[in-house]
């Protein structure tokens, strides 16, 4: 048995050996399937299309995943793009102990991988603040609206790179929503049904009619505000109104339908506000007299006196300086023609903006692009809203003691339009609009989110209070950008643009 054992132990040995470096073998196998895999996935999520790229993001990764390995060398990679999938491949020498006596080499292991790279489709709509004050400068030479126009153009450069990268075609659409006191829907739809010119909502008839509690009444009848146009001889520049608040159709992106006269949207028209002291807006001989608080109101809502041209003060577009928004498209000239063509003038109403970033991303806008916005839960795409400002909610306050402001997208403030501030009053402070407004706000961005749109906010040498909206507004804190300075617009820009890219990619 001994002399048996003696003539047997070598060849047990090396098979017990060779059963170590079988197991071996089949360990760095496992290792290897492992790195491999999470190479594939790095390289699905990265941002690389053409097939230099994405071999160079997988090996990259597979390198970085086997860098602990030892005793074995990797020999070959492969990482290319099958329709959606990301097919990878990889062989790996491992040293044997023992088997090399027989075998003359190391022992090749391989392993392969797949991925489906699911490219997900963007809509985003850039809300940009084009009021006054964006003509000051902030710790700059540069005004801030130049400096806008050069992030928000960098911005769409970004996101067109990323469309021509992408292998799923129309996978980018960008929208701009420009908006001062409001929004300009564009007066290339005043024949759109989705428009109130016949005074069928409540609230176009408000400014027509007498302050609530306030006797005598007048004008209850609907007045037909394109026959003021066409009584002036003057065209409608497109700016619209907020839809009721009492409903909160003003932060809701309900479909209007004319069934639903509340749900349309109301153009809006600047009236001529007497010829007496106090007066804004006096484009129009008064075809009514007397000073009183009661002829006010009744010389402002006559409309018999507008069968003429508008002859001083600012006419019935008062206000709609900015320019119309651009709904979403993949047309990139015409975005960054939109932002050249950027003016700062006006108050800042952010509700009435924001709004109608909604609009733009939302299937139940009405101002639809050349392809119509994808429905909520669509597979694969991503709704997202850039808001920035640079500036508080302001209502304007004019102690001309009977508008009590300039007509804006709720009215004059008289009208009882914006919850939170009494209907009949003209005397409230600002802080009481701004509250109003604040609240107005919180409330859209609620709902906005609740939706599953993506919210980033960008405030520029905003105040607390603003900051604190913007900031609770954004999807989540890293998602708000406070800018101190003109300069470092283009950075928070091209931050959320690399961020909006890489969402591109689906997890």
């Amino acid at each position: 048995m001994a002399v048996q054992f003696a003539f047997l132990a070598l060849p047990i040995a090396i098979l017990c050996f060779g059963v170590l470096d079988v197991n071996r073998a089949s360990v760095q196998k496992r290792q290897l399937q492992d790195a491999l895999d999470a190479a594939a996935l790095a390289a699905a999520r990265s941002q690389s299309t053409t097939p230099e790229a994405l071999q160079a993001a997988g090996a990259q990764a597979l390198v970085a995943e086997l860098a602990v390995l030892r005793d074995a060398r990797l020999v070959s990679s492969s990482f290319v793009q099958n329709g959606p999938t990301v097919v990878a491949s990889a062989a790996m020498d491992v040293e044997p102990i023992v088997s090399q006596l027989w075998l003359q080499g190391d022992m090749r292991v391989g392993a392969t991988a797949d991925v489906v790279r699911t490219l997900n489709r963007l809509e985003v709509a850039m809300v940009l603040d084009t009021t006054g004050s964006m003509g000051d400068t902030l710790n700059s030479t540069q005004t801030k609206i130049a400096a806008l126009r050069v992030a928000a153009n960098n911005f769409v450069t970004t996101l067109s790179a990323a469309a021509e990268r992408s292998l799923e075609p129309d996978s980018v659409r960008i929208g701009i929503v420009p908006f001062a006191a409001m929004v300009n829907v564009g007066a290339d739809h005043e024949s759109a049904a989705w428009l109130d010119w016949t005074g069928a909502a409540p609230v176009s008839q408000a400014p027509f009619r007498s302050p609530p509690s306030f006797t005598p009444t007048f004008n209850n009848n609907p007045v037909n505000r394109r026959s003021l146009f066409t009584s002036l001889r003057t065209d409608w520049s497109g700016c619209v109104e907020a839809r009721d608040a009492g409903q909160n159709l003003d932060a809701l992106d309900t479909a209007p339908t004319s069934a639903q006269p509340a749900t349309l949207y109301t153009p809006f028209f600047a009236l001529d506000e007497p010829n007496l002291t106090g007066a804004q807006n006096n484009y129009r001989t008064d075809t009514l007299s007397g000073s009183s608080r009661s002829d006010w109101y009744q010389r402002q809502a006559a409309t018999n006196k507008y069968g003429g041209s508008p002859s001083g003060g600012q006419g019935p577009n008062a206000g709609c300086g900015m320019r119309p928004i651009t709904p979403l498209t993949n047309e990139w000239d015409d975005l960054h023609d939109a932002i050249d063509d950027l003016n700062a003038s006006g108050l800042t109403n952010i509700p009435m903006g924001l709004m109608w970033g909604w609009n733009l991303v939302s299937p139940n806008g009405p101002v639809q692009g050349p392809q119509p916005t994808r429905a909520y839960g669509a597979e694969r795409n991503t709704k997202i809203i850039v808001l920035m400002t640079d500036g508080d909610n302001t209502y304007s306050r004019i102690t001309d003691g009977y508008n009590g402001s300039a007509r804006g997208a709720y009215g004059y403030i008289w009208e009882g339009r914006l919850p939170g501030v009494t209907a009949g009053s003209y005397t409230a402070s600002d802080s009481t609009r701004v509250t109003a407004m604040n609240n107005r706000m919180t409330l859209l961005c609620n709902n906005i989110r609740a939706q599953g749109i993506r919210v980033y906010s960008i405030g520029v040498g905003v105040s607390t209070n603003t900051r604190t909206l913007l900031r609770n507004c954004a999807t989540s804190a890293d998602m708000y950008y406070d800018v101190t300075g003109a300069a470092q617009m283009n950075a928070a820009f091209n931050a959320i643009a690399g961020s909006i890219d890489n969402l591109r990619i689906a997890r």
